[in-house]
């Protein structure tokens, strides 16, 4: 017999229910997967967690960055970590930016340097209140000129020192070249495409395979 207009009711709000539960499904395996595991908690300005610098190298990076706090109250953060443990870096970097407080309370002034030796993989986290100079184009810059050379070498003191002097200059306007020659093409980096395709490949393949 032919459907009633309550039983066509019904069957729309169940077949809408399916779907979106099916969709909560989806978006909750995938942010379970990529679930964030705190490293630790913090011990001064440098966070060694993966071992890459000696004592004498992480005493200097301290004194540097003690220095800078205290003469600017902006706060900046190095952390390196054996591995993301299968999260993003730019998800693993927020959470720890948040989890730790980065920066004051009052004016979000924080810097996050994050290594993760495992992926080969840096993220130069910044608080709202620096976004303005320590621009996302500007950060790029830094890890690709200054850091990726040094730590193909493995010299990740060198690269790390270097990245932490420009993000000085930057966040004091002392360093005015940088950044001056990127153009709109390259605003998003080969590794950003990368992290999109990525991406929707998970999330694609998250659906058809259920």
């Amino acid at each position: 017999g032919t459907l009633s207009s309550k039983d066509m009711k019904q069957k729309m709000v169940a077949y809408v229910r399916h779907i979106f539960f099916a969709i909560c499904a989806i978006f909750l395996t995938v942010s379970f997967s990529h679930a964030y595991v705190s490293p630790g908690k913090a011990s001064g300005y440098v966070n060694d967690f993966a071992g890459v610098f000696t004592a004498e190298q992480k005493s200097s990076l301290e004194n540097v960055l003690s220095l800078f706090n205290a003469s600017s109250t902006n706060e900046i953060s190095i952390v390196t970590i054996k591995s993301l443990s299968d999260d993003y870096i730019e998800n693993y970097a927020e959470k720890l930016f948040k989890e730790w407080g980065i920066g004051t309370k009052k004016y979000d002034n924080g810097v996050l340097l994050l290594i993760a030796l495992d992926e080969r993989e840096v993220r130069i986290e910044v608080g709202y209140g620096l976004e303005g100079t320590l621009t996302h184009v500007v950060a790029s810059q830094i890890i690709r000129d200054d850091m990726a050379p040094a730590f193909k070498q493995g010299d990740f003191y060198g690269g790390v020192t270097l990245a932490t002097a420009r993000i000085i200059e930057v966040t004091q306007g002392e360093y005015k070249n940088i950044g001056d020659k990127i153009g709109v093409q390259n605003f998003f980096s080969t590794q950003d495409l990368l992290i999109f395709v990525a991406i929707l490949f998970q999330f694609f393949a998250a659906i058809f395979s259920r």
